[in-house]
Parts: structure tokens; C-alpha cells; sequence
């Protein structure tokens, strides 16, 4: 049984992972040499970030909450509490603990993510569309989770939906039913909507950045596993390495799904050990050089949007794009 399960912006650790990447990019747009580790958490009107900073930037950190809030919801209030110290030292590569970066890649869907995955994506990008563009969905919040379950010739869609006043929950049901049943399945969809009015969720409850909140069936994290860092930290480049793995497996062996796991040790900059299996369960891991996949050195302009979407071998469309990109 495939599954996945994709959140809307507003979700409250959504939220927070937004804040935090926002944050980062601020710091590395004004200085590209900046180190970060920066973590959000809050709820209930209050938001505090803390974490470490090597950088030669400054500027006002709650005007970026408060720019990045607006943008995710303009409905959504928090006082920010910021504690920022320096960073004590050098950080080493992949911190005193072994780390695991994990990704997959399919064939199915037209981002060459695992199928479930790619369709609840597509359901938050038509809802998107919706909550920020048809006034007729006025009511609808960004608070809101999509989980998708393949059961043999079944596809199984749950959503779980916050939604302002003014509409009723069986009008609610009704146009997730009809949005959600329009995007292309392989499958016959069964749409579940469960609703319920209220405030949005950072008001009601407590969220936290890189709180690893939605994986697939494969063990793939959905949201970058280190925002709040420097996109070269061990835990970005790691993940972008294994899914360009994954995607030039897919297409060198013609395969229809395959799923990488990269394990690094502490301190060191090439991964230790690899794991890697297509639909069919058969061991890939002879045809992944782990010398490729140096932290230390990092492929040439590999962090330039442009080239995140191309390989030496294969072309890839706009859409195909790596976890950090959505």
C-alpha cells in the first residue's frame, strides 16, 4: 500500500519551516558566506527564534516574520521573540551524529516523485489556486493537509480542511469533492473531506521548523530537511544529492520507481554507505558512486536554480523540481 501525505502553507509547522528558510535566505542574500542554524517554534500569538549565526549581515529579523506571515495568510498574527546568538565555531561536516538523507523518484508522475506523493502535491497546487485567486473561495484557509493511500485499483483522499465562516461543511465537502475529483488519477478516487471552523492553526496550536511532519511511503521527507540553514549544509546538499541520484537512476535504467538512502558519518564528507532499490525490490547500490557525492565538494553552480533542473545526461521540464524548489 503506497501513501503520502502533503500539508498546506498554513499548517502550523509549515509556518514555521517558512519563517525559518526565509529567515536563511535573507541572511545569505546579504552575505553568500553566511553559516545558520536557525529553528522556529511558537504558537497561540507567540513566535520565538533561536538558533546560532556566523554573518556579517544585519538587518531586522521581525520584519522578515512578519513579511513571510503576510504572505502565507495576511489573517495570521504572532509577536516574534528572537534570540540569534554566534556561532561558537566551525561546524563540521554533518554535526557529531550519523545522518541519513533519504529521496525516491518515479516514473508515474510528471514530477518523478513516488505517484501518491506527486497527486498530493497536485491537489495543494489546485487548491492554492483557488485560496489565493477565486474570490469564491474566500473561506477556504491555508490551514490544511491532503493524505492520499493507493489501495489496489483505489485511491483513497483524505483532506482535512480549517475554514473560515460563512460556508457551511457540507458545502465545503462538496467543492473539495468536485476540485480534488477533476485532477488525473490512474485510479478511481475516493474523496473524504473533514472540516471544521475555526481559527488557523498557529493560533491554536504549537508548530516547530524542520519537525519532520509528512513523509510517502518511501520514508521521503516533503519539506527540506534543513531550513533555517545555509543551502549548503550537509542536511540540503545531502538531500540533493540523493535525489538526483534517484531521478538519474530512473532514467539511465529505465525504471519505473526507485528509492535512495545516503548514510554519512560523523565528520566526514562522502557518505559511508548507500541503499538503493527499484519497484521490482532489486539492489541498485553498485550503480551509485558515492565519490560523486562529496559535501566538500559540491558539484559547480549546483545551488543555481537553472542547473538544478538539468544532469550531464538528462533534461528535465520546470515542473521537476528538488524539495527546496516547491
Amino acid at each position: 500500500m503506497a501513501w503520502a501525505r502533503v500539508s498546506g502553507p498554513g499548517d502550523s509547522d509549515a509556518v514555521c519551516d517558512a519563517i525559518a528558510a526565509a529567515i536563511a535566505e535573507e541572511y545569505l542574500r546579504r552575505d553568500s558566506g553566511a553559516l545558520l542554524d536557525i529553528h522556529v517554534t511558537g504558537g497561540h500569538g507567540a513566535l520565538f527564534v533561536t538558533g546560532n549565526v556566523s554573518s556579517t549581515a544585519d538587518f531586522d529579523v521581525s520584519s522578515i516574520i512578519r513579511r513571510e506571515l503576510g504572505k502565507i495568510d495576511p489573517t495570521l498574527q504572532a509577536e516574534p521573540f528572537i534570540t540569534l546568538e554566534p556561532m561558537p565555531e566551525p561546524r563540521a561536516f554533518g554535526g557529531a551524529e550519523p545522518w541519513t538523507a533519504m529521496s525516491a523518484a518515479s516514473s508515474a508522475s510528471e514530477l518523478l516523485l513516488p505517484d501518491t506523493q506527486g497527486f498530493a502535491i497536485a491537489c495543494v497546487r489546485a487548491l492554492e489556486q483557488k485560496r489565493q485567486q477565486d474570490p469564491d473561495w474566500y473561506w477556504l484557509t491555508s490551514d490544511y493537509a491532503i493524505a492520499v493511500t493507493d489501495e489496489k485499483d483505489k485511491r483513497r483522499v483524505q483532506a482535512n480542511v480549517i475554514h473560515s465562516d460563512g460556508v457551511t461543511a457540507d458545502e465545503v465537502r462538496v467543492r473539495f469533492a468536485a476540485l480534488l475529483s477533476n485532477i488525473s488519477s490512474q485510479k478511481v478516487l475516493d474523496v473524504e473531506v473533514l472540516c471544521q471552523q475555526g481559527v488557523h492553526s498557529l493560533m491554536r496550536r504549537v508548530g516547530a521548523s524542520r519537525n519532520h511532519r509528512a513523509y510517502s511511503y518511501a520514508r521521503m521527507p516533503n519539506v527540506l530537511q534543513g531550513c533555517g540553514r545555509e543551502l549548503s549544509h550537509p542536511t540540503n546538499l545531502g538531500q540533493w544529492y540523493a535525489r538526483a541520484i534517484a531521478r538519474e537512476l530512473l532514467k539511465s535504467q529505465q525504471l519505473e520507481s526507485v528509492a535512495i538512502e545516503l548514510d554519512w558519518y560523523p565528520h566526514e564528507s562522502k557518505p559511508r554507505a548507500v541503499r538503493a532499490i527499484d519497484q521490482a525490490g532489486r539492489d541498485l547500490a553498485t550503480l551509485v558512486d558515492l565519490d560523486r557525492c562529496d559535501l566538500a565538494r559540491p558539484p559547480t553552480g549546483w545551488d543555481d536554480p537553472s542547473l538544478l533542473l538539468k544532469s550531464e545526461q538528462f533534461t528535465y521540464t520546470v515542473d521537476e523540481v528538488l524539495p527546496w524548489e516547491r
